[in-house]
C-alpha cells in the first residue's frame, strides 16, 4: 500500500486539511471501504474519556469536509473524511479530511493517548 498525502494550512483557527491519496494493491470498492471505514473505532471496547464516539466521520456532501465547519464533530477528536472516490492512477482511493490540529493534534490527542496506554497497562497509576 502506498500513501500520498498534502496537508494544507489555510488561514482557519483550529483545522488541518489533507488531500489523501491511497494506492492499493486491489482496487477498492468504495461501499466497502466506506462500511470499514464507519466501522473503525480501535477505543469503542475500552470505555476511555476523551474517546469520541466516532473516530472518522464519512460525509457524502461534495463540498465537505469544511474546517469551520467540522473540526469541532466529536469534540475536536473525530476526523471528518469526504469526496472519497476512486483513484484509477495509483489503483486505490481518493479522499479529502479535515482534523481539529491543537485538540485532536495536541491536547486531548495526548491525553487520549495516555488513557489507553494506561488502559493497555502500558502506565501506571
Amino acid at each position: 500500500m502506498n500513501i500520498n498525502c498534502i496537508c494544507t494550512r489555510a488561514n482557519v483557527l483550529d483545522g488541518h486539511t489533507e488531500s489523501v491519496f491511497v494506492g492499493l494493491k486491489k482496487q477498492a470498492n468504495l461501499s466497502e471501504m466506506k462500511e470499514a471505514i464507519n466501522g473503525y473505532n480501535p477505543f469503542k471496547s475500552c470505555n476511555l474519556h476523551s474517546a469520541p464516539e466516532r473516530m472518522i466521520n464519512i460525509f457524502n456532501d461534495p463540498i465537505r469536509p469544511q474546517p469551520r465547519l467540522d473540526r469541532e464533530l466529536g469534540g475536536g477528536m473525530t476526523t471528518s473524511m469526504g469526496r472519497l472516490e476512486e483513484e484509477p492512477v495509483l489503483g486505490g482511493v481518493k479522499y479529502v479530511l479535515v482534523s481539529h490540529n491543537t485538540k485532536m493534534g495536541a491536547g486531548k490527542g495526548a491525553v487520549l493517548l495516555a488513557e489507553s496506554m494506561l488502559a493497555q497497562g502500558l502506565l501506571h497509576e
